[in-house]
């Protein structure tokens, strides 16, 4: 939790205080095709704010890409956490004891693994094997939904 909220406090000051390239006068006068009489102040002002649309969006798709990149790699550190925390409740325990954290539940484990030895094991490592494919592809695919989402509102 406190590492995406870092990585979102510094994308907002990034954001904040990114510097945009200048707007030529030249860009401006392309854009208007020419300055004559004929144009009027809110010529100017769309082609400005047409000027500024299109060098925000070549600044904000870099900042885009590596935020989806930072906010991946905190997603996916979150599966560590999701590992540990099935361990605590493995049936052996974390002490030895013969019981983990979650009292009945351990018990029931502990019955599974008398009864059933090694295959239990087998079984809870290939369990934990496809629980993390799926929990990398979920947070892959959340990424580029949040990373398409993102540079669809800035277009």
């Amino acid at each position: 939790g406190a590492q995406y909220h870092r990585v979102l406090r510094y994308y907002h000051h990034l954001l904040l205080t990114a510097p945009l390239p200048q707007i030529t006068d030249d860009e401006v006068a392309l854009l208007t095709n020419g300055i004559t009489d004929v144009h009027d102040s809110s010529d100017l002002m769309r082609a400005v704010a047409l000027l500024v649309q299109q060098k925000l969006e070549l600044v904000m798709e870099d900042i885009l890409a590596d935020m989806t990149r930072r906010l991946l790699y905190v997603m996916e550190r979150q599966w560590e956490l999701v590992e540990y925390s099935m361990t605590l409740h493995r049936p052996m325990g974390a002490a030895g004891t013969g019981f983990g954290k979650s009292g009945d539940k351990s018990r029931r484990e502990s019955i599974l693994y008398s009864r059933y030895g090694p295959e239990f094991t087998t079984a809870e490592k290939d369990l934990m094997s496809v629980l993390s494919i799926s929990f990398h592809k979920f947070a892959q695919e959340q990424a580029e939904n949040a990373h398409r989402k993102s540079a669809e509102d800035i277009k």
